[in-house]
């Protein structure tokens, strides 16, 4: 549904990291380990093509280096890495927005680095034959897919705090904002676990506390019942 390599990273506040510690993998290992480890990492640069690298070495030195330095991997990082290795190149990349269906229109994504001529060549290509299409920036996650899942998830958190039924919560939003569906109705028509899915990613990403799943969603995503699904 996102592509890796359209998934930024939570860069924080950007406040000030006064601990080397912090950002230096390196010194949590001896000073003999800290020279071998820097001696193998020299060795693989050195075997890399600077002006046209291989993805697949990329992938390749950063899992070594979280392995001799004792670093964790993210589930955004990991996915990253072993897109890597697979020969995957984020120069090269476009994500798809894939939740609505292609025939009515269709929404690209670069990632931070991705070549300015293969951005045109991807937006000409889906533009062939007169669909609508466009291209976003690099984000944690699709626009349309964020603003509906945020959504849907609210209209979880009301059901779940009992203050109206399921039906009346679509209802309200029917009758009273004019959209075409309620929110649980049209998460059930979109997937709950498409929704859950969706959430997990851009609350992993952003930390965004707006993109916590509810439980009402979590339970019905997993069980694979509808959102309107009552709490007995």
């Amino acid at each position: 549904m996102v592509s890796a390599f359209s998934v930024t990273g939570n860069g924080g506040d950007g406040d000030e990291v006064n601990d080397d510690s912090e950002v230096d993998p390196f010194s949590k290992l001896s000073d003999a380990q800290s020279s071998s480890a820097m001696k193998e990492m020299e060795n693989a640069i050195s075997g890399m093509d600077e002006e046209n690298p291989d993805p697949r070495q990329m992938g390749s030195l950063m899992r070594k280096m979280c392995e001799m330095t004792g670093e964790k991997m993210d589930g955004v990082m990991e996915e990253v890495v072993r897109k890597l290795e697979e020969g995957a190149n984020p120069e090269h990349t476009i994500a798809l927005d894939t939740l609505f269906p292609l025939s009515l229109r269709r929404t690209l994504m670069k990632t931070p680095i991705t070549k300015p001529d293969y951005a045109d060549a991807a937006l000409g290509l889906f533009n062939s034959d007169e669909t609508e299409a466009c291209i976003i920036n690099d984000s944690a996650g699709f626009v349309a897919q964020r603003i509906l899942a945020m959504i849907i998830n609210i209209g979880c958190s009301i059901a779940q705090s009992g203050a109206a039924t399921p039906e009346d919560i679509d209802k309200a939003v029917t009758l009273g904002l004019g959209y075409p569906h309620g929110p649980l109705s049209f998460g059930d028509t979109l997937g709950p676990d498409r929704i859950l899915e969706i959430l997990l990613s851009v609350h992993e990403v952003t930390g965004d506390p707006r993109y916590r799943p509810t439980p009402w969603l979590r339970r019905r995503a997993l069980l694979g019942v509808s959102l309107l699904t009552p709490q007995s």
